[in-house]
């Protein structure tokens, strides 16, 4: 494998589904709670959930035949891929929509603008590469982001149903201050002598 910008985007593309679930993980370890350990569940259903579905198409309708050699330089196990749709694209939409929907709820939009812009641009980033490349076809991709995205507005709900805040990716009605810029006012002072 030769180190240039193809190579870089290509492992970037694969691995950043590990990283984002590594971190989410790994921050609720070093948090000491339990928002990790959800959200890891509702990874591992949308998962399971991507490959039951993908297997159980045709393969005429959702990856392409002549793969390009690109698409599996990156393999777990000897057996290469064990979905026939995209996996990554699948663990970006769940996340996204399982972040997006707290935020959208709570209106935590503007304290959030990071996530609202990353990682729409990761899914389409990643929708391009594996176009581009042949790896699958636009329907598989389409079915992946709707599994995905599905799965994580409704383990979302789920977790939203319970009613304990703690549980969710943000504390919404912690005892955490959120600072804001003062507005412009305009005070009168009298002074008596």
């Amino acid at each position: 494998m030769e180190l240039n910008i193809i190579t870089i985007l290509y492992l970037f593309f694969r691995l950043a589904p590990f990283i984002i679930v590594s971190y989410f993980s790994i921050s609720s370890l070093f948090n000491q709670d339990i928002k990790g350990v959800i959200y890891l569940v509702g990874v591992i259903i949308a998962c399971f959930a991507t490959i039951l579905i993908g297997n159980s198409l045709n393969d005429d309708y959702i990856s392409t035949t002549d793969k390009n050699p690109v698409c599996n330089m990156l393999t777990i196990g000897s057996t290469g891929t064990y979905s026939k749709i995209p996996l990554g694209i699948s663990i970006m939409s769940y996340t996204l929509i399982y972040l997006v929907y707290v935020i959208a709820k709570y209106k935590m939009e503007m304290y959030n603008l990071p996530t609202l812009i990353l990682f729409p641009l990761l899914i389409l980033g990643d929708v391009f590469w594996n176009i581009k490349n042949g790896c699958f076809l636009p329907f598989g991709i389409f079915l992946s982001i709707i599994i995905g995205g599905g799965i994580g507005a409704l383990w979302a709900l789920i977790i939203d149903s319970i009613k304990q805040p703690k549980l969710q990716y943000f504390n919404v009605g912690s005892d955490k201050t959120v600072c804001q810029r003062p507005s412009k006012q305009l005070f009168k002072c009298t002074f008596k002598s």
